[in-house]
């Protein structure tokens, strides 16, 4: 069901809150797998500040706050183990960059 609302492109707010939710409940592997395809969804998203105003934010810039940040939205994140450690001990795939892609079609 999770996965459902993280996959749908309708309502984006709902989709980030599903988002949210997964960072918040699930395994730093699931976590990277299931958020890290999400960096390439541009759509924008009006999100208050630390201030009070609101400011545009796109979903792989909130996505990158959830995978990088220790608060996102003022909810203070569980520790995430660092991809760098899962590849490692082989629990993830090395990832590779769009960019990496572009630049070897050149």
């Amino acid at each position: 069901m999770l996965h459902e609302l993280i996959n749908q492109k309708d309502f984006k707010y709902l989709r980030a809150l599903a988002i949210l939710y997964f960072r918040l409940t699930q395994a730093s592997v699931d976590i990277y797998q299931t958020l890290e395809p999400l960096y390439e969804d541009f759509s924008k998203l009006r999100m208050r500040g630390d201030g009070g105003e609101f400011e545009i934010v796109r979903m792989d810039e909130f996505v990158d706050t959830l995978l990088r940040e220790k608060q996102a939205c003022f909810v203070t994140l569980p520790v995430l183990t660092r991809r760098m450690a899962l590849e490692d001990t082989g629990q993830l795939a090395p990832r590779i960059s769009p960019l990496d892609e572009n630049s070897d079609s050149e």
